[in-house]
Order: structure tokens, then C-alpha cells, then sequence
């Protein structure tokens, strides 16, 4: 999909201690809960890459011959802008339909070369980044460009997603008043709103998302006090 710093879906952290730009580290690439996966654990040339929930820990890549589904989700960014596959020695790819697939790496193959920029962060420690490839930029929601046209509305189960639009007067918020946007799942800072205006979003079918609106010059998390559930001790485990 097109490049857009305001889609939680193309925001992307990495292993602790692995350098976006290029370093040869083992590393899971991460979305809020899924990470980049080989489908199927396979090592056929031009197999897809999605994002899967269950992030696997990072794999010693002398592994991967005997234990291939251990490294299905391990990835190498390299300093000349490719992306290698432990599992096979690969590289990740965009293909004609703009899916990441994996191939035999070809040395200055631009449909190969990838780049990362800083976006925000999850938390102070957990920067994320936007993986791109030209204007075009990798997509939970799948692949990196274009693709085919999404489907239309549809019944639920259908794969499809609806925009729903609310105004933040129905929640009485004071009209006028600046408001902050935290969506609380993505782990980031949505640019501020007027009270007045509206809150529009996609939302897939069976799925959901999480706002927090907040006053200007607030900060994630505000002050908060357990339920008194929370607070409550255990029962003690039998032996």
C-alpha cells in the first residue's frame, strides 16, 4: 500500500538491539500482534510472507536445515538494503501482485532492496519504523503495493471492512476543545481532533479498535487505579 505514517498496520518494530538500516542480525519484524511469517515453514521459491500471530524467539540460523518451522519468522536486514531469509539464504521480494514472496537473492535487484524510517514507538525503548520499498510501504493487511482492489462491504465473514465514522460530541465531550487520539492497541498517538469533528476508521468483520481520548497537553497512560478485583490477593494454589 501507499506510504501513510497515520496506518498503524505499517508500523513495524524490530528485535531488541538490531539495526533497521542494516546490521545482518537475526530478527522477528513485528506488527502489534502478528510477525512476518513464511507460510507454511516452506522453502519453495516465490512462498508468500504474512504476518502471523505467536512471534517465535529469534533462532541460532544453524538450526533452520533440521528445524525449518523455528525460522519462519527470522529475517536478516542487510546493509545493502535486502532482506535475507535464514531458512533458505533467500531474500524477500515484491512480486508482480505486490506480495512479499521469497526468491533467489539477485544482486541490485530493485524489487529486492528495502528501506526502514522511524515512525513513533511502542514505548520509549521500542522504536517502530515503516518498511517501504519506493512509495509503497509493507502492510499487515497484506503485502506492500497496490495488489488488487479490496473487496466491497460484505456479511460478516466476507474478509471485507467498513469504515465507521463517530462524533466525538456523542461521548459530551466540550465542543471546540482539542482532543488527543491514542490508539491504545497500535501503541501510538494519533494526530490531535477538535471535539467537534470525526473520528472515521476501518474496521474489518469480527474486528475491532480501541481509542482513547484525552486532553490536550495529557499523556499515555493517564493516572489510573486497579480495579478492586486487581488488588485482591490470590487463593493459594493447592499443593
Amino acid at each position: 500500500m501507499s506510504c501513510n505514517i497515520s496506518r498503524p498496520s505499517q508500523r513495524w518494530s524490530v528485535s531488541n538491539g538490531t539495526d533497521p538500516a542494516g546490521d545482518g542480525k537475526v530478527t522477528h519484524v513485528k506488527h502489534t500482534d502478528c510477525c512476518w511469517s513464511i507460510h507454511g515453514c516452506s522453502t519453495k521459491m516465490g512462498v508468500a510472507v504474512g504476518c502471523a500471530g505467536g512471534c517465535k524467539p529469534d533462532p541460532d540460523p544453524s538450526v533452520c536445515a533440521k528445524k525449518p518451522c523455528d525460522c519462519n519468522s527470522a529475517f536478516q536486514l542487510e546493509t545493502d538494503g535486502t532482506i535475507k531469509v535464514p531458512l533458505d539464504g533467500r531474500c524477500l521480494e515484491v512480486s508482480a501482485s505486490s506480495k512479499l514472496t521469497v526468491s533467489t537473492c539477485v544482486a541490485g535487484a530493485k524489487n529486492q532492496q528495502f528501506s526502514a524510517k522511524k515512525v513513533g514507538a511502542y514505548t520509549p525503548g521500542t522504536p517502530l519504523y515503516e518498511i517501504s520499498q519506493g512509495a509503497k510501504c509493507v502492510d499487515s493487511n497484506g503485502g506492500i503495493g497496490p495488489g488488487p482492489a479490496p473487496p466491497p462491504p460484505g456479511p460478516a465473514g466476507s474478509g471485507a471492512s467498513i469504515k465507521i465514522a463517530l462524533s466525538s460530541l456523542h461521548l459530551g465531550l466540550p465542543a471546540g476543545a482539542s482532543v488527543k487520539v491514542r490508539d491504545v492497541w497500535a501503541k501510538a498517538d494519533l494526530p490531535s481532533a477538535k471535539s467537534d469533528g470525526t473520528l472515521a476508521v476501518d474496521v474489518s468483520f469480527h474486528g475491532s479498535r480501541f481509542f482513547v481520548m484525552m486532553p490536550a497537553g495529557a499523556r499515555w497512560p493517564l493516572p489510573f487505579e486497579l480495579a478492586t478485583w486487581m488488588r485482591q490477593k490470590p487463593p493459594p494454589v493447592p499443593p
